[in-house]
């Protein structure tokens, strides 16, 4: 039974059936989800009962704003990548006022799948349909106009997760600056 127990606080699987949160390092974080990628049968409830279960000491990731190197324009977050394996990718993000950035099925490549968990401060979350091709005034062209699917505020400890083909516009609306977790993950088998 106690051997029992302590499978289950050390899998992905395990946090599933446990109530409460739980303190990870983010060593600790990618262990689990090393071990739940490598399932032939991954579960997307799993890796998100992982994120939204995890407690994550804000020393730690503080210290990553000291490494995280300056954005390529003053209105993107700030990027620490703190695993980059085969099945994912996982990313701490500093969020100043107004930056924003927009996850859309290109970008995310071979990751179908993305989960935000919001450490600190809050994000504004806007997703859109993908944009599709017409005939006639827009010549085969992209429709310039996006519409909107839904809105949502992520406030600390949410979790959003999106799979497919919609875009996604994440943004620090606040005055007060964000830190988030980003989570990419391959698209599962069909």
């Amino acid at each position: 039974a106690r051997e029992e127990a302590v499978r289950m606080t050390t899998s992905a699987r395990g946090m599933l059936k446990q109530a409460g949160r739980h303190y990870l390092s983010f060593r600790a974080l990618r262990k689990l989800l090393d071990e739940e990628f490598a399932r032939p049968d991954c579960s997307d409830e799993a890796v998100t009962a992982v994120l939204r279960k995890a407690v994550f000491n804000a020393e730690e990731w503080r210290g990553h704003l000291e490494t995280a190197p300056a954005p390529a324009a003053a209105d993107l977050p700030r990027r620490v990548v703190l695993a980059d394996r085969p099945g994912y990718v996982l990313v701490l993000c500093f969020w100043g006022h107004l930056a924003a950035k927009t996850l859309t099925a290109d970008r995310r490549g071979e990751f179908g799948r993305a989960w935000t968990l919001v450490l600190e401060g809050e994000l504004e979350e806007r997703a859109f349909a993908p944009r599709v091709a017409v005939n006639g005034s827009h010549g085969g062209a992209l429709v310039p106009e996006r519409r909107l699917l839904r809105a949502s505020t992520l406030k600390e400890e949410s979790v959003s997760y999106v799979a497919g083909d919609e875009e996604v516009q994440l943004r620090c609306d606040s005055d007060v600056p964000c830190v988030s977790l980003h989570l990419f993950g391959q698209p599962r088998p069909e």
